[in-house]
């Protein structure tokens, strides 16, 4: 039966070979004429009128007034309960919250934040091709500068201390010495340092190491008093202001009246002293900062520990001024 079968097949097959007739190429499908698209508008904001800061996502939508997307201003604390709150800054970088944390976003500088109690992580994705600002935060004992790509863990106890640790990525923590001065320390990771202290110590590695040992800065610690600390800043910051203040016009000094002769000894001393003036105002007006930002987190630290106390008011527009914003 398979073979009479196969035999038909094989018939049929030489039967439609070369009397068959031939099949008609198909139709080219007609080509469409070419319609552009309409053309997308976008309202483009200004970097200059865009939210310093958003929130990126709350952690208990039962108990918070936070939600995703909504802009943060700079005037006013920010402040968490039993929940947490991920922000996303202008310039990029991402600022965490723990529970019960109490930050400022700040204005004084392009990526800044004041940590004034609780545990937060700040955390910078690699730049890309363009240049990022680095972010500032500033606390209780002094300033910590994040540059590049890190994941870097603040944390400010009840007894006014700071512990920084790095995760990954670089940091630069500024504090100030009893005599005034300024001291750096370099942070890589797997490092940690209370503010004040001379150098690093070996840290945390990973988040759940930092958050571990953030919360154990923060529980073992004994109040202190923030209407003594920020009487004590105060001096220092005027002090930083009259001088920042000083250089600024000594510029205008420098830059004001007819230019000399190019090529004279007049216009040479006369460039020696502006390039002096531009590195002394470099570091006064860093020198402001850093004691501008500490008393701000003070005064968070207050209103965290007394919720009806008044800070003495901080000479914001002048240090703005002072700094040429």
């Amino acid at each position: 039966m398979r073979t009479a079968a196969a035999a038909a097949l094989a018939l049929f097959v030489a039967a439609c070979g070369d009397d068959a007739p031939a099949a008609e190429p198909a139709a080219e499908p007609a080509e469409r004429p070419y319609v552009p698209p309409e053309p997308t508008i976008r309202e483009v904001v200004p970097h200059a009128e865009r939210p310093l800061a958003r929130v990126a996502h709350v952690g208990d939508l039962d108990v918070s007034s936070f939600r995703a997307g909504q802009a943060l201003r700079g005037d006013a604390p920010l402040a968490v309960e039993a929940f947490t709150l991920d922000v996303d800054l202008r310039e990029g970088a991402r600022i965490s919250l723990e529970p019960h944390a109490r930050v400022q976003i700040g204005e004084e500088a392009p990526a800044q934040i004041f940590v004034g109690v609780g545990l937060v992580r700040a955390t910078l994705p690699p730049e890309g091709g363009s240049a990022r600002p680095p972010l500032r935060i500033g606390s209780l004992d002094g300033t910590v500068e994040i540059g590049g790509s890190a994941d870097v863990w603040v944390a400010a106890n009840a007894a006014g201390q700071t512990w920084v640790a790095v995760v990954q990525g670089r940091a630069s923590a500024t504090s100030t010495t009893a005599e005034g001065e300024d001291h750096t320390l370099e942070l890589g990771p797997g490092q940690s340092v209370v503010l004040g202290q001379d150098a690093p110590s070996p840290g945390p590695r990973n988040a759940n190491e930092a958050r571990a040992a953030g919360r154990l800065v923060l529980e073992q610690a004994s109040p202190t008093h923030a209407e003594t600390r920020l009487a004590e800043l105060t001096g220092p910051l005027r002090e930083a202001l009259a001088e920042a203040e000083a250089e600024v016009a000594r510029g205008r000094e420098l830059t004001a009246g007819p230019r000399p002769e190019r090529g004279s000894a007049e216009a040479q001393a006369r460039q020696a002293a502006l390039v002096e003036h531009g590195r002394a105002l470099i570091r006064t007006r860093r020198r402001l900062l850093v004691r501008y930002e500490r008393a701000v987190a003070w005064g968070l630290f207050a209103t965290a520990q007394t919720p009806d106390a008044t800070p003495p008011p901080l000479p914001r527009d002048d240090v703005r001024r002072a700094l040429g914003l």
